[in-house]
């Protein structure tokens, strides 16, 4: 970006050079701040994960009576994601 403004000033064309060279700085700020923002939700991302989950048990591919469930609070890391349902 140098480099094309010195150019554009030997060319005889100041004011573009000029206009060339803050355009790129404000960029440059733009960037860096979105990339800030992005690293600080992230990071707020991370944080905030859930530590447990509520879990519905469900035997023999079945779901139970749907009016009296039980569920019960299991650690994350702890679930077996193979037999989840997607849905």
């Amino acid at each position: 970006m140098a480099l094309a403004a010195f150019a554009s000033v030997f060319m005889g064309n100041a004011l573009e050079g000029g206009l060339l060279l803050a355009m790129f700085n404000l960029a440059h700020i733009a960037e860096e701040f979105s990339t800030g923002r992005s690293m600080v939700d992230v990071k707020e991302l991370k944080e905030n994960q859930p530590d447990s989950a509520l879990a519905l048990v469900v035997k023999e591919g079945n779901l139970p009576d749907l009016t009296h469930v039980a569920y019960s609070s299991v650690p994350v890391h702890d679930i077996d994601r193979s037999g989840l349902f997607m849905f």
